[in-house]
C-alpha cells in the first residue's frame, strides 16, 4: 500500500511540475502562435531553397533573393505600410523599401548569409556581408541580369562616387 502511495505521489508531483512549467508557456505563447512562427518558418526555408536551387554561391544567391523580393512586392501609393512580418509582406506582396528590406534581410538570414537593416535619412536599406565585406543593397535600385550593383559600405558613408562596384 505505502509502495502505492509513493509511486502515485511521486506520479503527481511530475504531473504539477510539468504544468507549473507549461501552463505560464500556453498563457504567453499560446499554440497558434507557436504554430504559425512554425509555418512562416517553413514557408521562408522552402522560399529560400526554391528560389537559390541554381545558386552557385552567396553573391547569385543574393541576386536571386533579390530579384524575387522585386518581381514580388510592388511599391503602391494607395498601401498604408504594415510592419508585420516578413511573410505578412510576401502574402500582401505590396510594400516600400522598409518591408522589402526586411523582407530580403529575412530570406538571407535564412540561407546563412549575413545581414542588417540601415536606415538612411527616412529610406531603409540593407547592408549584406558578401566577399569578405559588407556592402550596401538598396531595395529601390533595380538589380537586373546586367546591370548589377552592390555598394560596399564604408566608402559610403564617406561619399566618394567611385565606390559603386558593378559586379
Amino acid at each position: 500500500m505505502r509502495r502505492i502511495e509513493r509511486k502515485f505521489s511521486i506520479i503527481l508531483l511530475a504531473f504539477t511540475s510539468i504544468l507549473l512549467i507549461a501552463i505560464p508557456l500556453i498563457i504567453l505563447l499560446p499554440p497558434n502562435k507557436i504554430c504559425d512562427f512554425y509555418y512562416r518558418e517553413l514557408t521562408y526555408k522552402h522560399l529560400t531553397a526554391t528560389i537559390t536551387e541554381n545558386s552557385q554561391n552567396d553573391l547569385m544567391s543574393l541576386i536571386a533573393l533579390f530579384n524575387y523580393v522585386k518581381e514580388n512586392q510592388n511599391i503602391d501609393p494607395e498601401y498604408k505600410a504594415v510592419d508585420k512580418t516578413a511573410y505578412n509582406n510576401l502574402v500582401m506582396g505590396v510594400s516600400w523599401c522598409d518591408q522589402q528590406a526586411f523582407t530580403l534581410a529575412t530570406l538571407l538570414n535564412k540561407c546563412n548569409i549575413n545581414s542588417r537593416l540601415r536606415d538612411v535619412q527616412n529610406h531603409t536599406t540593407l547592408e549584406v556581408f558578401i566577399n569578405d565585406e559588407w556592402k550596401l543593397i538598396d531595395s529601390m535600385i533595380k538589380l537586373r541580369r546586367n546591370i548589377k550593383v552592390l555598394f560596399p559600405y564604408s566608402p559610403i558613408v564617406s561619399g566618394l562616387k567611385e565606390s559603386i562596384i558593378h559586379l
